[in-house]
């Protein structure tokens, strides 16, 4: 079972799905009063350059995955097809 995190607590990890210069460096969770919120950093340097930081912000509430009962329906049932039809159809109905 894992554990419930603290509030004001969280993580920060490298983005390894950075797809521009502006995306976040680091992103991650943290834990606040209403719930698990984005947390998103990018690694910075002072203008005069000597000077290394972390800019931080964070984001909107986490929206919880919710479990669609209808979706897991037809996903466990598209899986197992029903069987052909057997018979002949060669009869004499016009439709």
């Amino acid at each position: 079972m894992p554990k419930k995190p603290k509030m004001y607590h969280g993580a920060l990890f490298r983005n390894k799905k950075k797809q521009s210069p502006t995306s976040p460096d680091r992103n991650g969770e943290i834990m606040m009063p209403d719930g698990m919120h984005w947390l998103s950093a990018w690694d910075n340097t002072s203008q005069d350059g000597n000077t290394q930081y972390i800019s931080v912000i964070i984001g909107d509430k986490k929206k919880e995955k919710k479990v669609d009962e209808a979706q897991l329906y037809l996903n466990e049932h598209e899986k197992s097809s029903p069987p052909p039809v057997q018979g002949d159809f060669d009869d004499d109905v016009p439709f």
